[in-house]
């Protein structure tokens, strides 16, 4: 079977989450906001592509482009 890109992007999201929290725990607080951070990325890019946009790639949320 093979994942969607939604798929991958909440999985690597978890992933993210989960090393945020061990950071958190360890009192690794610089290190734990990184990783919340891209689990944060991942989740949005994820529910912009369930959407039917284009995810980010540049950390912005909408495209400047038209400008």
């Amino acid at each position: 079977m093979v994942e969607s890109k939604v798929e991958v992007l909440l999985r690597v999201c978890e992933v993210n989450l989960e090393r945020a929290e061990k950071r958190f725990d360890a009192g690794e607080y610089d290190s734990a906001v990184f990783h919340a951070s891209m689990a944060v990325e991942r989740a949005a890019n994820a529910m912009i592509r369930e959407l039917g946009g284009d995810e980010t790639k540049d950390h912005r949320a909408v495209s400047y482009t038209h400008l």
